[in-house]
């Protein structure tokens, strides 16, 4: 292939190792922005990328494969609770009931099954996680699409752990020193990322739900509550940089070891 000026040829024995940061043409949408050139272009560079999956040798920071997989809540939430993490009591439907949960459940957690991204007229939307009272499910709303319920865990503290083989980095995710109710990604300007240590069972647990996925990255959502880790979801693409600079924790140079490591193996 032809980069500027300079031409490359990819071989098993350059290429050692692979960090497969975004594979987003999953979620490509298409963009009216954009030429049909534009998107052809991109759609075809995306290709060659998925196909680089034939250098199975490599190492892979995530396999693709093992990231699509991953990528599935549902999956992940089974897969945690089989392990021994606490799992919120979870529903997927698309006729929610205000007793799906139990009637001990007065608040629950609403959520997308995957990333809600959309754009229209040329603005892009993001979904967030939404809580509310049980009684305000309304069936008849939710047809057109399921959704993901669970119960809502009260006066949590959101811990953001990030597995990179077996390094384990977690943050307390707080403001003014307090819990953030509701979801923290909608108050991001006043949140603040604190260095925290995990109890070793639940840093054992999180490198077990990574390995088992076939990762050797993820980004862990746990929220502590009422003295007990719960599991919420992992990302095996999950952002990590903005931990670096907020928390001191020192993820980009695990992530270069990794990769360094394998492509100087057999030097």
């Amino acid at each position: 292939m032809t980069i500027g000026r300079q031409r490359h040829c990819v071989t098993p024995a350059c290429l050692r190792s692979v960090f497969f940061r975004r594979p987003v043409f999953l979620r490509d949408y298409g963009d009216d922005s954009q030429s049909p050139d534009e998107r052809f272009s991109r759609i075809q560079w995306a290709a060659f990328l998925r196909n680089l999956m034939l250098f199975r040798e490599a190492c892979w920071v995530n396999d693709p494969t093992a990231t699509y997989k991953a990528e599935h809540k549902a999956v992940q939430l089974s897969l945690a609770a089989e392990i021994g993490f606490s799992v919120p009591d979870t529903r997927i439907t698309n006729s929610p009931h205000p007793n799906c949960l139990g009637n001990d459940c007065d608040e629950v957690a609403v959520k997308g099954l995957d990333t809600v991204l959309l754009r229209y007229g040329g603005r892009e939307m993001f979904g967030f996680t939404t809580f509310c009272s049980r009684h305000e499910l309304e069936p008849l709303v939710w047809q057109s699409a399921p959704a993901t319920i669970q119960a809502a865990l009260i006066d949590k503290v959101d811990i953001r752990v990030t597995v990179v083989e077996d390094q384990v980095f977690a943050a307390s995710i707080t403001t003014g020193g307090k819990p953030v109710s509701g979801d923290w990604r909608c108050n991001k300007r006043d949140v603040e990322f604190k260095n925290i240590e995990l109890p070793s069972p639940t840093e054992t647990l999180c490198r077990e739900i990574v390995r088992k996925l076939g990762l050797r990255f993820g980004g862990v959502d746990l929220a502590l509550c009422d003295g007990k880790y719960f599991f919420l979801e992992i990302n095996p693409t999950g952002e990590w940089a903005w931990l670096v600079d907020s928390a001191g924790l020192p993820i980009d140079e695990a992530i270069a070891d990794v990769l360094a490591r394998e492509v100087h193996s057999d030097v």
